[in-house]
């Protein structure tokens, strides 16, 4: 089940404990977008974090691509109107802060948890 997680707290907590919680922030969207999109075969947070941690932040950007794309094709297979986030996204995790664009999506998974399970 997709949990809504509130965006301040999350903020406040990595840069509170300098960036370890946005590892588990990471973790835990993967899995959200994941379970939304219902695919059993698709990444799990842990084998993001671990490849994150291991190229030193690059496969952040590819998986800040790949998880911005597939929110937005689940907001679209939901009838949500939605706009495609993923360029704008990819462009912010590699010029600003890492937390800009998982705002971002977890402001889109917030919205779709609601569209899930409050309709």
């Amino acid at each position: 089940m997709v949990r809504k997680k509130d965006i301040v707290v999350s903020v406040l907590l990595s840069i509170f404990t300098c960036g370890i919680y946005t590892l588990y922030w990471t973790a835990t969207i993967t899995n959200d977008v994941a379970d939304i999109l219902r695919d059993s075969r698709y990444r799990t947070g842990g084998t993001v974090v671990l490849l994150t941690i291991f190229t030193c932040g690059i496969y952040r950007i590819y998986w800040t691509y790949v998880t911005s794309r597939d929110i937005y094709y689940a907001e679209q297979d939901l009838g949500m109107r939605t706009s495609d986030n993923t360029v704008l996204n990819v462009i912010l995790g590699i010029f600003t802060a890492t937390i800009i664009p998982m705002v971002i999506m977890q402001k889109s998974i917030n919205d779709i948890s609601d569209e899930l399970y409050n309709a």
